[in-house]
């Protein structure tokens, strides 16, 4: 596999929603999570959680809560389209010309990974550790560089993936699912699936990443599988 450049990865970077259902190597996942682990975050608190799931019953569970509410979100973007909304309209016009979603939603289950990136409200320090109050907008600056990196790597790795917050209104049965302890959000996912040399800089200094990714529950979170790393 050809290299690509960091500001041609950038540049080239798309929301991929169509996927094979080729493996997808330790190897490589581990080399996505240690990259997105080299994300700036607010006071270098690294506040990041990353869930790899690839156990079929548990994407299928989540492929059910995602596609409850995909329905609804479509019925709401065509509904948009037909007040005259401009963006709305726009995005329906490439519904029609390349397909809608649908099926996206309806084989979740089928993508080979699922990494559920989540922010750890207490180790940020922002708010309260209530898992129902809020967090300050500026909380998420200090999760979304990972992600970004996280896609990155993806890219730069020859696989596709996409953010996607869909199952954002299941928020607790997701947690409860895969046993995510109250004060780490999850707040997106990052899907994956199959199709440098030295800068002269210093390293960033941050905590290796089997320290905060796990298969089903997040790393140090006290519960078991803590420090596994990868499946």
């Amino acid at each position: 596999m050809n290299e690509i450049t960091l500001l041609e990865g950038i540049r080239t970077l798309r929301a991929v929603r169509e996927f094979t259902d080729e493996p997808v190597s330790d190897e490589q996942i581990a080399t996505m999570l240690d990259l997105a682990a080299c994300a700036p975050s607010g006071g270098n608190r690294q506040p990041w959680h990353f869930v790899v799931i690839r156990d079929p019953a548990t994407r299928r569970a989540i492929r059910d809560h995602y596609l409850e509410v995909f329905r609804r979100y479509r019925q709401d973007v065509l509904r948009q389209a037909a007040e005259g909304h401009p963006a709305a309209q726009a995005q329906v016009a490439r519904w029609e010309r390349s397909g809608s979603p649908d099926a996206f939603a309806e084989n979740l289950d089928r993508i080979p990974v699922l990494i559920l990136v989540c922010l750890d409200r207490q180790r940020l320090g922002f708010g309260s550790a209530d898992p129902a109050e809020p967090l300050p907008p500026t909380a998420w600056a200090s999760i979304y560089p990972a992600v970004q990196n996280l896609l990155l790597a993806a890219h730069g790795l020859g696989l596709g993936a996409v953010l996607t917050t869909l199952h954002m209104p299941h928020e607790r049965e997701v947690q409860a699912l895969l046993g995510i302890p109250p004060t780490s959000i999850p707040p997106r996912w990052c899907r994956s699936a199959i199709r440098g040399g030295s800068t002269g800089r210093r390293a960033a200094s941050r905590r290796p990443s089997a320290r905060t990714a796990s298969a089903g529950a997040p790393a140090d979170s006290g519960l078991p599988g803590v420090g596994a790393g990868l499946p």
